[in-house]
C-alpha cells in the first residue's frame, strides 16, 4: 500500500499541511513512541528536546497538551534507528523529570509501523471526534455516486445538509461564548475558519447581497476534499459540501436555505463556487 505524502505542498496563502501523525509507517525503520504525564513546569520540553539531541533519536511527531494547567502531556513518536541509545535507555532518562506523575512507551506489532493507541479517543475542543483518511471518505463520496448515480448524490446533499445544521448550532454556541451575534459574522469568522481546520477546503464569503433577507451569499471553496476526488467531470461535483454549507446557513440564519453550485473544479475551474439563499427565492445574478 502506498502511503501519500502531502507534506511537500504549500498554499499560496503561506499555509502548509499538517500531519496528525496517528500512525508512523516507515518501513525498515526501529520506532517506538512515548506518552509523559508531568505537573506544570515551564522548562520540560527544553528538557526532552535536550535529550532527544544529544541520544541521536530522530523525533517524528512531538505533540504538547496543557491540562487546566496542573499537568501536561507531551507525546514523542521517533526513529531510533540509528541512535545511541536505547528506547529502554531514553526512557530511563525520562524517569528523572521533576513532578513526573506517569510515562508510558508504546511499541510496535509489526516493526516499521507505529499506531498510536495509548491516546483515546481523540477530541476536539472537547468533543468526540473520528478521523476519515482519503480512502475512506473517498468510499463513501464516490461509491455512494458509482453505486446509486444521482439518487447517491441527493444523499450525500442531505447527508451534508444534516451534518451542516448541527455544526451552525455549533457555531452559534462558541458565537454566544464569544458574544458574536451577527449571523454573517459567524459564518465569516467562526464556520469558514472551522470549515478550513477541519480540512474540507479554504471557504471564503465574496459577495452578500443584503436586499435578501437572509442574504443570498456566494461562498467560494479552493481545495475542496470533496472535488480532489473527481475525474474529468462534466457537471458539479460538491453535493456533499454544497449540502452542509446550505445547512450552516440554515441553522445560523433561522431560514431554510438551499445552495448552488456555479462553478466547480471537476469541470475545470480553479476552484468551487456556491450561491447559497433562502429557498423559494429566486437566485439574483450580476445582470438583475
Amino acid at each position: 500500500m502506498e502511503i501519500e505524502n502531502s507534506l511537500d505542498g504549500k498554499f499560496s496563502d503561506g499555509t502548509i499541511p499538517f500531519e496528525i501523525s496517528r500512525f508512523i509507517f516507515l518501513p525498515a525503520k526501529k520506532l517506538r513512541g512515548v506518552l509523559i504525564k508531568v505537573k506544570s513546569r515551564r522548562n520540560v520540553l527544553k528538557k526532552i528536546s535536550s535529550w532527544i539531541t544529544e541520544s541521536g533519536l530522530r523525533p517524528i511527531f512531538v505533540h504538547f497538551q496543557g491540562v487546566n494547567h496542573e499537568y501536561e502531556v507531551i507525546r514523542v513518536l521517533f526513529d531510533y534507528t540509528n541512535s545511541n541509545i536505547s528506547p529502554e535507555k531514553f526512557v530511563t532518562e525520562l524517569t528523572k523529570l521533576e513532578d513526573l506523575i506517569d510515562i508510558k512507551m508504546f511499541t510496535p506489532e509489526i516493526e516499521g509501523f507505529l499506531p498510536d493507541i495509548v491516546s483515546y479517543p481523540l477530541l476536539m475542543s472537547g468533543a468526540r471526534t473520528v478521523i476519515f483518511r482519503k480512502p475512506v471518505y473517498e468510499g463513501l463520496l464516490v461509491g455512494l455516486r458509482e453505486r446509486f448515480g444521482s439518487g447517491g448524490e441527493a444523499f450525500l446533499y442531505h447527508i451534508g445538509f444534516e451534518i451542516g445544521k448541527r455544526a451552525g448550532k455549533s457555531h452559534r454556541e462558541i458565537a454566544r461564548q464569544l458574544r458574536v451575534i451577527n449571523p454573517l459574522e459567524i459564518l465569516r469568522q467562526i464556520s469558514a475558519n472551522l470549515f478550513k481546520c477541519a480540512g474540507f477546503g479554504v471557504a471564503q464569503i465574496i459577495d452578500s447581497d443584503s436586499t435578501v433577507k437572509p442574504p443570498q451569499l456566494t461562498i467560494r471553496v479552493e481545495d475542496s476534499f470533496e472535488c480532489s476526488l473527481s475525474s474529468n467531470e462534466k457537471k458539479p461535483y460538491s453535493h456533499f459540501t454544497r449540502g452542509m454549507l446550505a445547512g450552516i446557513v440554515t441553522e445560523l440564519f433561522g431560514t431554510p436555505a438551499t445552495a448552488t453550485e456555479t462553478k466547480c473544479i471537476a469541470e475545470g475551474h480553479p476552484y468551487c463556487e456556491f450561491i447559497i439563499k433562502p429557498e423559494n427565492v429566486k437566485i439574483k445574478t450580476e445582470n438583475q
